[in-house]
């Protein structure tokens, strides 16, 4: 009987693959004279609940080669990564991306309601604020209550009677009417009398409205006896009760001064005046004119000029000078002067 030089399958995955090599066909071999033919006979043998099963397996056979083939390159391989890690890695920059808006809220903008998703309507209204749907509009308020009708007006009292007629008879009263009588109409009416009816009473005054303090009371000794409240009414309306004097009325406005006195200076007007001092003096106050070409000092106004409306139209020293000198323009009657 022939047996295969194998081992059991359990032990089949543990050879080692790469430079491995199987060792051929199984090989019969002479066991026994007599034997007859020669046939392959595999024997199982039962070795335990979960322990694998007999099977052929081949022979495997390591190479050298493959073993230093496979060295040098490893060695290759590790002296690339050396290389590339001693290399000095290049900068590199980082662009960012824009991120794309996932709307864009002004297309469609004049259509929105009809044309718009209502993602792209509620994303537009969040981030652009377009696209909102409109506030809702407020309830209205409810109707007021009707409006009670009128209070009608209370009647009005019936008219009371009179006890007497005063009209009635008044012709002769003296015979015709009863006592009761004359003294009511004569009382109410003026008729029947027996004596002329006394005058009807004056209507009462009114009263006069009371002041809430009296100043006079206690005047003496107001310092202690008033109140600070009567300090300050009477203080205010009759200037008693005072604790500060009252300040004393403004002054009145100053009168608008002249812009130049004409009487300082006038020993000296030709050297000691200025041009406007002496315009304004001669035609002002009739001081201060120049002279005219023959010598002689020229009359500051001219009388006969506007003397037919001199009240109206000239000035006061105006009128003052043509009195003094002319006789013209004086509001009452000149004395005589001589030129």
């Amino acid at each position: 009987m022939y047996t295969a030089g194998g081992t059991a399958a359990g032990c089949a995955g543990c050879a080692g693959a790469g430079c491995e090599a199987d060792g051929g066909a199984p090989v019969m071999a002479y066991v026994g004279a007599g034997g007859g033919d020669y046939a392959q006979e595999v024997t199982y043998k039962f070795v335990g609940c979960g322990q694998g099963e007999f099977d052929v397996v081949s022979e495997r056979q390591t190479r050298p080669a493959c073993l230093f083939i496979g060295g040098c390159v490893g060695f290759v391989l590790l002296f690339a990564v050396m290389v590339l890690l001693l290399i000095p890695t290049p900068t590199t920059t980082t662009t960012v991306l824009t991120t794309t808006l996932p709307y864009d809220c002004n297309a469609g903008l004049s259509n929105w309601q009809a044309g718009w998703s209502i993602a792209k309507k509620g994303w537009c209204c969040q981030n652009q604020k377009k696209g909102c749907p409109p506030p809702p509009t407020p309830p209205r308020p409810p109707a007021p209550p009707p409006k009670p009708p009128p209070t009608p007006p209370p009647p009005q009292p019936p008219t009371p009677q009179l006890p007497f007629d005063c009209n009635a008879g008044f012709a002769n009263w003296q015979a015709g009417w009863s006592v009761p009588k004359k003294v009511w109409c004569c009382a109410h009416g003026g008729k029947g009398c027996t004596t002329p009816p006394p005058p009807p009473p004056p209507p009462p005054q009114p009263p006069t409205p009371s002041l809430p303090f009296d100043c006079n009371a206690g005047f003496a000794n107001w310092q202690a006896g008033w109140s600070v409240p009567k300090k300050g009414w009477c203080c205010a309306h009759g200037g008693k009760g005072c604790t500060t004097p009252p300040p004393p009325p403004p002054p009145p406005p100053p009168t608008p001064s002249l812009p130049y006195d004409c009487n300082a200076g006038f020993a000296n007007w030709q050297s000691g005046w200025s041009v406007q001092k002496k315009a304004w003096c001669c035609q002002n106050g009739g001081k201060g004119c120049p002279p005219d070409v023959s010598g002689c000092t020229s009359a500051p106004y001219d009388c006969e000029a506007g003397f037919a409306n001199w009240k109206a139209g000239w000035s006061e020293p105006k009128k003052d000078w043509c009195c003094r000198h002319t006789g013209k323009g004086c509001t009452t009657t000149p004395c005589p002067t001589a030129r």
